[in-house]
């Protein structure tokens, strides 16, 4: 009684980085970044200046190494990194010299090369100013590993994706890579995004022609097919395939799955008879998309994981924005993912004008085939955002074009402005109340 007990013990615990090392990327650290990309070809370079813009960086884009050397010189603010397109057809030793020399006075920004499948990489392997080699055309999660590893190390385990593709209703893994021919680039934003979070690596291009030319030169388990684009519509595109795999007694049939804006009895037909193997009516769901997957890659593991319904809790309803933008629906459609829709809508906002301004020189020049073109495609954007009103305007002026109907193509004109406008209105209200639901979740 009145005596204690006095006693010591040693713990040895290892280090935990904190919570701060392992944050994946956010448009606030990559608008840090200022990136200066060469590329010869307008579309790459035209598509990936989009892509790094979208995410918050400062993007300057040349087509050569003289013009790269005229735009540091003529800029006090140095680049953080390099990025350089390397052409099919160059010899990459010769080719990496000559564009090195080029950035030389600038110091030492960060170096990546983006390289043709089959490229030569023993001299990119042997330079010392070259950080990083991406195949092309690089995903969204490499350009992000690449980003982190290049400047955030300490965060290298963190989950890199692009910012648009959150970490809400996560999904299991899938181990396939994937050809995504679809010209309309919201929907495609949209597809990409969904593969990308599942574990997938997809390719992706715009019209039927790149996509045959893709499934010849590289090796994919499955294609996803837009059944409308220009050069050569998905139909067309299938039955090429299947002549090639026929033509080279390829042992291996790959699967190829349409994308349709109307999945009916008539369009399931076309799309079988033309040699695809199953369908989608779009807008996708993510679910079914990964199920149809997972089963056409003969994943059977996969496809009983993926056999979940995966709805998204909304919350807080989206008010007034639904009725001329569903942004309930598309939160659903995004997996929960309020920042992925924001790049949706950011995406629509983008593009909009483009689409009205093609419909509308269709009608003016009396080129049936341009207007029905593009109010496709502005149906297929609206229909993925639940614009239902806007949908029906664009589909009226699709099937006017379709006919040749131009009179009643002029007519129902200004039924498209005014849901349009009435749209992008709700843009900024979707905007924050994705904005809003990102916070709580």
């Amino acid at each position: 009684v009145g005596a204690g007990t006095t006693f010591w013990f040693t713990v040895r615990l290892g280090h935990t980085p904190s919570v701060e090392d392992h944050r994946p990327l956010t448009p606030a650290d990559l608008k840090t970044l200022r990136i200066l990309l060469i590329s010869e070809h307008g579309a790459v370079r035209d598509n990936l200046r989009h892509s790094f813009e979208l995410w918050g960086m400062r993007v300057d884009a040349v087509d050569s190494g003289e013009a790269a050397r005229a735009c540091m010189a003529s800029g006090a603010e140095g680049h953080d990194l390099v990025m350089l397109d390397l052409p099919v057809d160059e010899s990459a030793e010769g080719w990496l010299e000559r564009h090195l020399s080029c950035i030389q006075p600038e110091g030492a920004p960060r170096v990546v090369v983006l390289t043709p499948v089959n490229a030569d990489l023993a001299s990119f392997d042997s330079s010392s100013r070259v950080d990083r080699t991406l195949s092309k055309p690089p995903s969204a999660s490499e350009l992000m590993n690449t980003f982190t590893e290049l400047f955030w190390p300490e965060r290298r385990e963190a989950r890199s994706d692009p910012p648009g593709s959150g970490t809400a209703a996560k999904l299991p893994e899938v181990v396939a890579r994937v050809l995504l021919a679809e010209d309309n680039a919201t929907n495609r934003m949209y597809v990409e995004g969904i593969l990308d979070r599942a574990g997938c690596r997809c390719d992706a291009v715009e019209d039927g022609l790149s996509a045959v030319e893709a499934a010849e030169s590289e090796r994919y388990d499955l294609v996803l097919m837009d059944c409308q684009m220009p050069e050569l519509d998905g139909y067309e595109a299938s039955r090429r395939i299947r002549r090639r795999e026929a033509e080279s007694d390829a042992s291996r049939r790959i699967p190829i799955i349409a994308l349709t804006a109307s999945a009916i009895k008539g369009d399931r037909d076309r799309c079988l008879e033309a040699g695809m193997d199953d369908y989608l009516g779009k807008p996708v769901a993510p679910h079914e998309l990964l199920t149809k997957l997972a089963h056409h890659c003969a994943r059977s593991d996969t496809a009983e994981a993926f056999g979940r319904d995966g709805t998204a809790a909304t919350g807080e309803r989206a008010g007034g924005v639904a009725e001329h933008i569903d942004a309930e629906k598309l939160l659903d459609r995004c997996m929960g993912d309020a920042e992925l829709l924001v790049s949706m809508l950011d995406e629509f906002e983008s593009g909009a004008a483009s689409y009205l301004w093609e419909i509308e020189r269709g009608i003016d020049s009396a080129d049936a085939e341009r207007l029905r073109r593009n109010a496709h495609g502005l149906k297929g954007a609206a229909a993925m955002l639940g614009a239902e009103s806007l949908r029906e305007a664009a589909a009226g002026l699709e099937g006017n074009g379709h006919e040749g109907d131009l009179q009643e193509a002029r007519n129902n004109l200004d039924r498209l402005r005014q849901e349009l406008e009435h749209c992008l209105d709700a843009v900024p209200v979707a905007r924050e109340w994705a904005g809003r639901r990102g916070r709580s979740g």
